[in-house]
């Protein structure tokens, strides 16, 4: 992979934010780690590897939580918490455009309850179904959550948000719902309108921190938009345009015109002949002879942004992208183990749950 220029030198408040990241980074798991997860039921070494991964406070509540058998609630609950504390402790350094950035892109999970209250009101689910799934941010939530659960439909969510961070997405998501009110077309607007405002605080950043700083996003949202543009086009059969509309911009390597192309497939046996060269390449290195479906897709470039973070944070100068790249892979990690739980605890066969979770 080709170096990418970073500057040279640390400055001097970062510092406690690179010591951190430093140690924080010592919780990274390697293959080897997850397959002694996957292939072993509850024992020392899974204990070991738990522990490794920094979460040794869920071993120490045994008493109370049996991570064996999976408890779904309390364990999600545990990870969430361990990512947002250390990630609150990593990002509390920077100021300005660097902190607002890193901050907007913690928020989230916020995002995540946003989509949860909206997909419930449509489903006309119980207020206590919906609450049941949202994730408890403590202190740190901004969300006026119990006025959200008792609302009566879509509509008067997103109106309740108006007096939110969240106002401009919900104004856009709420025009969208109206045109189209399909589901999956709303949770994809609330998820574009965030992308938007991550793309707008990049480039409000300085240029080197900027010109480091999209490769990186640029390939999340390139692998948002493949897998998106796939989704609609062959499994919804939305025509070309509604399916351009939904995408977001920003991309590393799939540029507004490649999207433009791309929507215009009917077949994913066509997608690589119509990939620019270097993702079609790369693309096919990674799928190494798995059969091409959405879900192999999404897998192998969701594990080249992984390696790709990785790679940023063993570029020897610490950086705003280090950080980025650790809150990625932390997150990414901790979403990992906890899904191999759940999958040992509903007896899910070993080929499955690496399936499931994309590694092979």
């Amino acid at each position: 992979m080709q170096r990418i220029n970073v500057i040279k030198t640390t400055p001097a408040k970062l510092s406690y934010s690179q010591t951190l990241v430093s140690l924080y980074s010592g919780c990274f798991l390697t293959h080897e780690d997850f397959d002694i997860l996957i292939k072993n039921d509850c024992s020392d070494d899974v204990n070991l590897v738990l522990s490794k991964a920094g979460l040794s406070h869920i071993i120490s509540e045994s008493n109370t939580i049996d991570v064996c058998s999976y408890n779904s609630e309390k364990l999600e609950s545990l990870f969430l918490s361990e990512f947002i504390n250390q990630s609150i402790n990593v990002v509390r350094s920077f100021s300005g455009t660097e902190h607002d950035l890193l901050f907007y892109w913690l928020r989230q999970i916020e995002i995540c309850n946003i989509k949860t209250i909206l997909r419930g009101k449509a489903m006309h689910r119980s207020n206590q179904a919906i609450e049941a799934e949202l994730f408890d941010l403590g202190p740190y939530t901004t969300l006026p959550i119990d006025a959200l659960i008792q609302t009566e439909d879509v509509a008067e969510v997103l109106r309740c948000l108006d007096n939110t961070f969240y106002a401009s997405l919900a104004f856009y998501t709420l025009k969208q719902y109206e045109q189209h009110n399909q589901i999956f077309s709303l949770e994809t607007s609330v998820d574009q309108q965030f992308f938007i405002g991550l793309v707008r605080r990049l480039n409000m950043l300085q240029s080197n921190d900027k010109s480091q700083l999209h490769p990186l996003l640029g390939r999340i949202i390139d692998q948002m938009n493949l897998v998106r543009l796939l989704r609609y086009r062959i499994n919804y059969k939305l025509s070309p345009s509604h399916t351009y509309f939904l995408l977001s911009s920003g991309g590393y390597r799939l540029k507004q015109q490649d999207l433009l192309n791309l929507v215009k497939l009917k077949k994913i046996d066509n997608l690589l002949t119509e990939l620019p060269a270097t993702l079609a390449t790369r693309l096919h290195s990674l799928l190494d002879g798995k059969q091409q479906s959405i879900q192999s897709i999404n897998s192998v470039m969701e594990s080249e942004v992984i390696d790709f973070a990785q790679y940023f944070l063993r570029v020897e100068s610490f950086c705003l992208t280090s950080v980025f790249a650790f809150l990625i892979i932390r997150r990414y990690q901790l979403s990992l183990v906890h899904a191999i739980l759940k999958g040992k605890a509903m007896n899910v066969n070993e080929q499955l749950i690496r399936f499931a979770i994309g590694l092979h």
